[in-house]
């Protein structure tokens, strides 16, 4: 009886132990654009302390959307920080990153979707949603 516990505890603790490698899921970002009108829907970058740039995220399409298509840029962009962020500084000069745009295709209207997966530079995945509105 003691060792069916033993075990029993000790699988539970395995289980505990394990990390997690999926993709975590953020908020679903709205975007709103016009009919036959391209939107950067975001600009992924992973900015250092310095304001440099820790490397590009790799960024993916996790689902498609129905009325459009999404393009990927490596561009800089300038960061948006809030004041009491400790990189707020670096909102002064643009950081290399990922921008992802979707293109209504033409003569669409309504509302898509669709959903990017990204790597971070050091290895962290997340999920992001997209809501668009074409008007």
């Amino acid at each position: 009886m003691r060792w069916r516990f033993t075990l029993a505890a000790f699988a539970a603790l395995s289980v505990s132990a394990c990390i997690s490698t999926a993709s975590q899921r953020v908020e679903t970002t709205a975007l709103f654009t016009s009919r036959n009108v391209a939107v950067r829907a975001k600009h992924y970058r992973s900015v250092g302390p310095d304001c440099t740039s820790l490397g590009y995220a790799t960024v993916t399409l996790a689902s498609a959307p129905r009325g459009g298509t999404i393009g990927f840029r490596r561009e800089g962009e300038f960061p948006t920080f809030a004041a009491t962020h400790p990189r707020f500084k670096c909102n002064s000069r643009k950081v290399e990153g990922v921008g992802v745009y979707y293109t209504p295709n033409p003569g669409f209207v309504g509302t898509d979707s669709f959903a990017v997966e990204v790597i971070w530079p050091e290895g962290s995945p997340s999920i992001e949603d997209f809501t668009v509105q074409v008007r």
